[in-house]
């Protein structure tokens, strides 16, 4: 009885060992697990915030220099009064975007219409030669305009608003006739004339129909130079992620080791997290 009483503590002895062993080792995998994940976490937090200053540093110098602004009537005036001598307004390269929007040294210069704060005029003024047909459509939109600058801010025109301000434009200026604006477009080789013949020969004197062709031809359009403009603006994102990145000099890895040695910032990053 003695020997077997023996043998019973010396077995629940081990099995106590082994247990706390056990026990021992998954607390370990545990704490690693945590602090392998808070690491994460905090990487994470750091790259989120960093988007964050160069979203906003991106959406400061748009609104500063209208980038969008310009990128919009660029393409107005090149599809509407045509381009250049021969040279599209449209930024076309990195170096328009970073160099020559902010300097206005695009062909033509800076592409926007003069803000004006005042509505649409009720009636036409009669004039020796017309202004530009960018700056006449401008006429139609500056009752939303909420710009306070020397330029508008307009960056968005609804495909509907556009509709009708074209045949505002036709119902002032052409005393309703579509067919002598048209004409004076193919006159001045104007990109729109080809797009706005076709949709007006397919409505067959229907200006409803007309005016919906017409928007759904410039969402289209805006669509395309939408996509344009994502495209070179990602390389302006880039250029601002690596300067705020050098400027920063954020290291995320040592920021990750501090708050695992130090269990106050620890649990703040945590109450962070969730």
């Amino acid at each position: 009885n003695a020997a077997f009483q023996v043998d019973l503590a010396g077995g629940i002895a081990d099995r106590l060992h082994q247990t706390n062993a056990w026990l021992r080792g998954s607390m370990k995998d545990v704490m690693t697990f945590s602090r392998a994940l808070i690491a994460g976490t905090v990487r994470t937090l750091v790259f989120f915030l960093l988007s964050l200053v160069v979203s906003g540093l991106n959406e400061a110098v748009n609104r500063l220099l209208g980038v969008r602004s310009k990128f919009l009537w660029a393409y107005l005036r090149d599809v509407l009064d045509g381009p250049v001598d021969g040279r599209s307004r449209m930024p076309a390269r990195m170096v328009d975007v970073l160099w020559r929007v902010p300097r206005n040294s695009l062909p033509g210069g800076d592409p926007r219409p003069v803000f004006n704060p005042l509505p649409p005029p009720a009636e036409v003024s009669e004039a020796a030669e017309r202004p530009a047909l960018a700056d006449r459509m401008y006429e139609r939109l500056r009752a939303v305009d909420q710009g306070s600058s020397r330029r508008t801010t307009l960056s968005n025109i609804p495909p509907n608003r556009f509709a009708v301000g074209l045949l505002e434009i036709v119902a002032a200026e052409y005393d309703g006739s579509m067919d002598a604006l048209l004409a004076e477009l193919k006159a001045s080789d104007s990109p729109l004339y080809g797009p706005l013949a076709a949709l007006w020969k397919s409505a067959a004197g229907d200006l409803d129909l007309l005016r919906e062709g017409i928007a759904d031809w410039f969402d289209g359009e805006m669509s395309g130079l939408t996509a344009l403009y994502r495209r070179q603006v990602r390389w302006v994102l880039t250029a601002l992620a690596l300067i705020v990145t050098l400027v920063i000099s954020v290291d995320a890895l040592e920021f990750g080791k501090s708050v695992l040695r130090d269990d106050a910032l620890r649990r703040e990053v945590v109450a962070v997290a969730n």
